[in-house]
């Protein structure tokens, strides 16, 4: 049998959808696929937030209102209720402590329980340990609706430590453990992949040993983010991000490359442009260039703020590739993002009387156009391509590839990622991210990656006005965009969700539309969020930026790939729920002109100390990489890099501030894994299965 076959084996059940689980229906399917992930995997990972010690409080007479007690009773009344009453009665078990508390009474509370269930767990005048929350009634020690009851004989069946998950609607403590527990009968039995010397220094337990225990904890510090288990996780998410960066790095640079690029000057073009380059932007050609000259392929990182012109950094690449005769591309994450690239490149190139070619998602190959396209792309009549991951489709072949650009990066896998650069050979690989990623996260996340930053903004504009305001105030808000709109200002308007909900304080699109057409009368909105589909959405944001429409409501999909020069104003409800880098790379939708700008974050009172912080932050900051910075401080690296806002790689267990002595050992571990590989292979797949492809499911859909 063949190791890629037996590891196929051991992994391919926990890769299944969560709804091959018993006991979970298509309700409860579609919960879990909205809040954890559609995987057992998914599950398997989700772990508890902390663990209670059942045993701490074990006395009727001395515990305090929401303790959680475990005492030993005896049962001497019960009054089951049917549930045709419903609420209105309870059902009580009525019961005398033991021992010296054997005249302190307890009633166990059930609401809408189904009476032969209780008749069947209970007894009159035996033995049974309960636990729960006490409640104390008008005198009379009780616990509704107990965690536990088991009969005294059976007492070992109760956990020392009750584990803690996060709920959410539709989905109870017992429901969520039972799934738990199903999910992990299918852990697999598979060798580790960290060398006995790795394990033998941190004490660490095999993979599948770690994760039962975080479910079944022995300790309170069992859960603890710096205690060995959880210590553990985080540094298999390390070294599966080191192995990543070596396998796409060799992919890269598997063969040696002749300096196959002809020093054509890139001065006229330049020049036609109109406007200025920045020093940080003409540093950054230097150094692509400089990269482009040598033997190896490039594999550089360019990391721009907020408006300070990567796209025509990029575009000064291709056309030097370009003008060498091959073929160059930029691949970005969404159809809004790849047509503003498109049209932006398309205005710069008209002089140079070179036309590029957009290539999207949707399209069949029975389509004639599509098929055109692809057929001047394999012939190499077209030089500069644009598109989604539609680029690595396997219908596209490249004649010449030699320059590949990804925007966004962190919104595509690794995979994807190899899939691209393997379209030709020697590929150079520029990676692009918009979101400034603080130093000492950048080095862990690229590992040996060449690193290029612009700060500087183009000259002229001016420093974007940003105020709070508490949503109380939101009347005097209206008052002052009133005045503004008048004077043909247009308006983004961010909220946190799109529909109402129960759930959640949060002000959605669907409230606040209202709120602004009652307001706004004569004003035309347009609306953008993620559940439209493209077309719908393109529209709504031409609208606005062709003026037709002078507010645009919208989530977070405006964060970036939205370019409208003319809006001068953005309102951010909620603000105080957004990460400080996320707000900045918001804010940048304006001051993307000479017009004086302003970003208004609304905030509900009562907010935290540390909201405030990141507020005040914003106020007096606006250079993305200073943010990013304080950034880091206030909330720490492992929150920033394991959220989705952050537009950074999906860490789940990683936390810088107690795991960055592991950032070495990982990297020395990829080294020995990667360089002994053919014996290492199963061990490298199961990592990477495991831990990469989280990053992959996560950020597929954006």
């Amino acid at each position: 049998m063949s190791s890629h076959f037996r590891k196929k084996i051991d992994l391919i059940n926990i890769f299944n959808s969560i709804d091959k689980l018993k006991g979970i229906g298509p309700r409860y399917s579609e919960i879990f696929q909205k809040k954890i992930g559609s995987r057992i995997i998914d599950l398997i990972l989700y772990l508890p937030t902390k663990c209670i010690q059942t045993y701490e409080n074990t006395s009727i007479r001395l515990a305090k209102h929401g303790d959680l007690i475990t005492v030993v009773v005896y049962i001497i009344e019960i009054d089951i209720r049917s549930s045709f009453y419903k609420r209105k009665i309870p059902s009580k078990i009525i019961t005398f402590g033991t021992k010296e508390e054997k005249n302190i009474r307890l009633d166990i509370v059930y609401y809408n329980m189904k009476s032969n269930y209780l008749k069947d767990l209970y007894k009159i005048n035996e033995k049974y340990i309960v636990s729960g929350k006490f409640e104390n009634n008008k005198g009379i020690a009780q616990i509704t609706h107990p965690h536990y009851v088991y009969p005294f004989e059976q007492k070992s069946l109760l956990p020392e430590f009750d584990t803690q998950y996060r709920l959410f609607s539709g989905i109870n403590k017992k429901v969520l453990k039972k799934l738990v527990k199903v999910s992990l009968s299918h852990l697999p039995n598979f060798p580790d992949w960290i060398s006995n010397n790795t394990v033998k220094r941190f004490k660490f337990l095999n993979w599948k040993d770690t994760i039962y225990r975080l479910h079944h904890p022995k300790s309170k510090n069992d859960l603890l983010e710096d205690g060995f288990l959880l210590t553990r996780l985080a540094f298999d998410e390390l070294l599966a991000n080191y192995i990543s960066i070596k396998i796409l790095k060799n992919k890269i640079l598997f063969s040696k490359n002749e300096t196959i690029f002809k020093d054509n000057s890139l001065d006229k073009f330049i020049n036609s442009l109109p406007f200025k380059l920045t020093n940080d932007q003409k540093k950054a050609i230097e150094e692509i260039n400089l990269d482009l000259s040598k033997h190896e392929p490039m594999l550089r990182l360019l990391q721009g703020d907020v408006g300070c012109g990567k796209t025509i950094v990029a575009l000064c690449s291709m056309l030097k590739v370009f003008k060498s005769g091959y073929q160059s591309l930029i691949m970005a994450p969404t159809e809004i993002l790849a047509k503003q690239h498109y049209n932006t490149i398309k205005s710069f190139l008209k002089l140079e009387k070179i036309e590029p070619l957009l290539i999207l998602g949707k399209g069949k190959i029975e389509n004639d156009i599509l098929k055109k396209n692809l057929g001047l792309i394999k012939d190499g009549t077209s030089k500069i391509i644009i598109g989604t991951h539609a680029l690595i489709s396997k219908n596209i072949e490249f004649k010449n590839l030699k320059l590949a650009v990804i925007d966004e990066q962190h919104r595509f896998g690794v995979n994807q990622r190899i899939a691209l650069v393997e379209k030709g050979q020697n590929v150079n690989l520029l990676v692009m991210s918009a979101t400034p990623i603080p130093r000492s996260l950048a080095l862990t996340s690229y590992g040996d990656m060449s690193i290029t930053n612009l700060k500087n903004k183009p000259a002229g504009r001016q420093k974007i006005k940003t105020s709070t305001i508490s949503s109380k105030k939101i009347n005097k808000l209206y008052e002052g965009l009133k005045r503004q709109l008048l004077k043909d200002s247009l308006i983004y308007w961010v909220c946190p969700t799109i529909d109402e909900s129960k759930e959640n304080n949060l002000i959605s699109i669907e409230q606040r539309y209202k709120k602004l057409k009652n307001t706004f009368k004569e004003i035309e909105i347009s609306v953008a969020h993620g559940k439209q589909d493209i077309k719908e959405r393109e529209n709504s944001i031409n609208d606005f930026k062709f003026g037709r429409s002078k507010i645009l409501l919208a989530t977070t999909v405006i964060e970036v790939g939205v370019d409208v020069p003319n809006a001068d104003i953005i309102v951010i409800e909620c603000s105080e729920r957004y990460g400080l880098s996320q707000l900045h790379q918001l804010r940048g939708r304006v001051g993307r002109n000479n017009k004086k700008s302003n970003c208004i974050l609304l905030y509900d009172d009562g907010i935290s100390v540390m909201a405030k912080q990141r507020l005040r932050t914003l106020r007096n900051l606006d250079d993305g990489f200073e943010i990013a910075e304080e950034d880091l401080l206030l909330r720490g690296p492992g929150e920033i890099l394991g959220t989705k806002q952050s537009g950074m790689n999906n860490f789940r267990f990683v936390n810088f501030q107690h795991h960055d002595h592991l950032i070495d050992f990982a990297k020395k571990e990829a080294g020995v894994l990667f360089d002994n590989k053919k014996e290492n292979q199963d061990k490298i797949d199961n990592l990477l299965e495991i831990y990469q492809k989280q990053i992959e499911f996560d950020n597929l859909g954006g």
